[in-house]
């Protein structure tokens, strides 16, 4: 009996393979990579003041297919997607639909991935109106949401929280790297080996405040997350500075995407195609 029962079980552990579950950094069928966020005529810089202009650009992938891809757009103040709310503009009062929508052919970037048309979000000069000071120093999100879809009925919802604040030092977007193998450029199909993000950002230090006033000096961290259309990973995401055991696959072409962000909303994306 213990030997069925431990036989059952290897079958149940071997059923749960790559051919079950998806894999979350594998680039297939439709994905919404990132969403980033700059400051009209300073795109570097990702915290906003009340009334200034956002740059919101949505990066999508859509391997399988060569296909149109629509986004619907709305802004609204944060509901509190902190706190558990759903993000989504439908019941808040300063909902805001008239920002067109974007549209991308996925046939017509590089391994049918890559940016959507940038739009503009301008950011309402009421949004700090009512909060503490802490809220308006620490940062109080205005949410844009994104719905993206496509003719053959796949759809996604995402979302991003712009931050406004008082701060005068405003947090910048990490600077945009060149994905490496073995720690040089590549321009064919790699074997096995290490895939890296050469950036000259550095983790900046920022300040939190209290309620009661008090300034603790913080340091955020760098992650960098990575998405391939063939082969494997060692792993999904890295700090900087760390590699990525690359397994080649059988495809003979490769896409890949590297998307680093700050863990504040400040992020870039690098885009990678062999051969």
């Amino acid at each position: 009996m213990k030997t069925l029962c431990l036989l059952i079980t290897i079958f149940l552990l071997n059923s749960c393979g790559e051919d079950t579950f998806k894999k979350a950094f594998k680039l297939q069928s439709l994905r919404v990579l990132a969403v980033t966020a700059g400051k009209n005529g300073a795109l570097t810089q990702a915290e906003f003041d009340p009334g200034d202009t956002a740059v919101v650009t949505v990066y999508v992938s859509d391997v399988e297919f060569a296909q149109t891809v629509t986004g619907v757009i709305e802004t609204c103040s944060d509901p509190g997607v902190s706190y558990g709310k759903e993000a989504s503009c439908e019941n808040v009062a300063d909902r805001n639909t008239s920002i067109a929508n974007i549209t991308l052919n996925t046939a017509s970037v590089s391994g049918r991935t890559g940016a959507m048309p940038s739009f503009n979000v301008t950011i309402p000069n009421t949004v700090l109106l009512g909060r503490s000071t802490a809220d308006q120093f620490n940062g109080v999100n205005y949410l844009v949401t994104i719905r993206v879809s496509t003719p053959d009925g796949q759809a996604i919802r995402t979302f991003k929280r712009l931050t406004v604040t008082t701060r005068t030092t405003k947090n910048t977007n990490p600077t945009l790297g060149t994905i490496l193998f073995n720690g040089n450029a590549f321009t064919s199909y790699p074997g096995e080996g290490d895939l890296s993000l050469s950036t000259t950002s550095t983790e900046e230090s920022y300040q939190f405040q209290s309620a009661g006033g008090e300034i603790t000096n913080l340091t955020e961290q760098l992650n960098i997350a990575w998405y391939i259309s063939d082969g494997e990973l060692s792993l999904p995401v890295t700090k900087r500075g760390e590699v990525t055991r690359f397994k080649p696959g059988e495809k003979g072409t490769l896409t890949v995407v590297a998307v680093i962000r700050d863990g504040r909303g400040g992020m870039e994306v690098a885009v990678k195609r062999v051969p």
